[in-house]
C-alpha cells in the first residue's frame, strides 16, 4: 500500500537552507536574499511492508 500526501508551501529562503546547500534550488534562488520566498511542492510518502520478510533498507 502506498500513501502520499502533498501540499504547496511558500517559505522564505532562510527556512530551506538544506535545499540550498544540496543544490536543489534554481539558479535564481541561489543568489536571492534569505527573506525572499520560493514556492515548494512538499510531499510525504509512506510505504507499508505488508509481506512477511524483514525490511532491509539498503
Amino acid at each position: 500500500m502506498l500513501i502520499t500526501n502533498f501540499f504547496m508551501d511558500t517559505p522564505p529562503l532562510s527556512q530551506v537552507l538544506c535545499a540550498r546547500g544540496a543544490g536543489c534550488l534554481s539558479r535564481s534562488a541561489m543568489g536571492g536574499s534569505r527573506s525572499s520566498t520560493r514556492r515548494l511542492l512538499r510531499f510525504q510518502t509512506t510505504v507499508h511492508n505488508i509481506g512477511t520478510a524483514a525490511f532491509l533498507p539498503h
